[in-house]
């Protein structure tokens, strides 16, 4: 598995040698499907042990969207922030780097990096 990895990009690999490895930020996103969002929640409240009447149980039917996308990224230096991109947003180029990629650059890569950008 290992030597399949190397033999992928070689140029990549070649690129990297010495300390290059140190400013690589990877970013990735992943869809996250939620089941039974729209359905009546029953949360019954214990405080410290205590056993409380039925009364204390609370029903509520709140809304979540049924798909979200998470965007974050991990280098050398630690991560960025976790962004959720809106459900009703479409995603194209444009969208992606004003903003998902411009507030990287804006707030993590200084962070991350502080003296080289």
């Amino acid at each position: 598995m290992i030597q399949q990895r190397l033999a992928r990009d070689p140029r990549f690999l070649n690129w990297s040698r010495g300390r290059k490895w140190e400013n690589i930020l990877t970013i990735d996103e992943a869809w996250v499907y939620l089941t039974n969002c729209k359905r009546r929640q029953r949360i019954y409240y214990e405080f410290r042990g205590e056993h409380t009447e039925e009364s204390w149980t609370k029903f509520w039917k709140e809304s979540h969207p049924k798909n979200v996308i998470f965007i974050a990224g991990v280098c050398n230096c630690g991560k960025t922030k976790i962004r959720v991109i809106k459900p009703s947003a479409k995603i194209n180029s444009k969208y992606y780097i004003e903003k998902v990629l411009t507030l990287m650059f804006r707030d993590d890569v200084p962070r991350l990096f502080p003296g080289k950008f």
